[in-house]
Formats: structure tokens, sequence, C-alpha cells
């Protein structure tokens, strides 16, 4: 199944240069989305917490270690969930996004974020979300794992 530049398969001419973690950061019914600095890929786009795998790391490392470079948050493995991995194409590259689900005791009051990577962080519903302008193929992620309507495609 294709929506958009994602995909559920991986298409037969797929090649991937990277490897993505991101995470649902779930507290009561809203979940955290960052927007990108400007100097980076896609800048002033909001996205889930996440980024490149790190050579010898699994996923699931990877998350972990991303969350917590960007955030401040320490996840804990075994609340963290694996929700699937898609197969993202941009323009000039392919990438495998895997994604993962967790939800917090207790909400964060402070995000620490890395003024290189992030200019602002916001809490907000998955219906909200989509209506913030997201990171090429994450609403329809959103939708293919939480059958959310897409508004803005």
């Amino acid at each position: 199944m294709r929506l958009g530049n994602v995909y559920t398969e991986k298409p037969d001419d797929f090649n991937s240069i990277v490897e993505v973690s991101a995470c649902f950061c779930q507290s009561d019914q809203e979940y955290l989305f960052l927007k990108r600095h400007p100097d980076t890929y896609s800048g002033y786009t909001w996205g889930l917490p996440g980024g490149k795998i790190e050579s010898g790391e699994t996923p699931l490392d990877g998350v972990v270690r991303e969350i917590f470079e960007e955030t401040g948050i320490i996840l804990k493995e075994n609340n963290t969930q694996f929700l699937r991995s898609f197969f993202i194409r941009y323009p000039t590259f392919d990438f495998i996004y895997h994604l993962y689900q967790t939800v917090l005791e207790v909400r964060p009051n402070n995000i620490i974020l890395s003024p290189q990577e992030h200019l602002e962080f916001i809490w907000v519903t998955l219906e909200k979300a989509l209506e913030l302008h997201l990171i090429s193929g994450e609403a329809e992620c959103i939708h293919l794992l939480f059958k959310a309507p897409i508004q803005q495609l």
C-alpha cells in the first residue's frame, strides 16, 4: 500500500540511504511535536522527535538516544512500543522510518531542545497535528497508523 510518498511495503527499486527512528510521545491525549530549525532538512516543518540510527544501533536504541538528545526525555524501553516501519521516498533519497509510541507517566515540565535542531515544541492531539505544517510523510504515517483523517493532502 502507498499513501503519498509513504509505502507500507518496500518498493522494488527502493534504495535506503539511512534509517530513522521516531516516537509518538503521548501525555494524556496529546503528542509531542517539534518544529525543525531552518538550517535543517525541511526547516520550519513539524515532526515527531527522532532521528538517524547510528552504526551498530537497533531502531529501539536509536529512538531512545534520539528522544533524549532532542528533548531530554528518558524513554523506558519496556514502555516503548514498536508500531511499524515505513518506506519513505523523498525526491533525492529513500529512507526507512521506524515508529514507536510511549505513554509518559507524567508530562515533562521542561522539554530541552537543541537550538541547532529545533525551534519549539508543542503538545497536540493527532487531529491538531494534522493541521500543522508537517514534514513530508508525517501526515501519511499518522493516517496509516491511527486511521486519522488527512486534511492537508
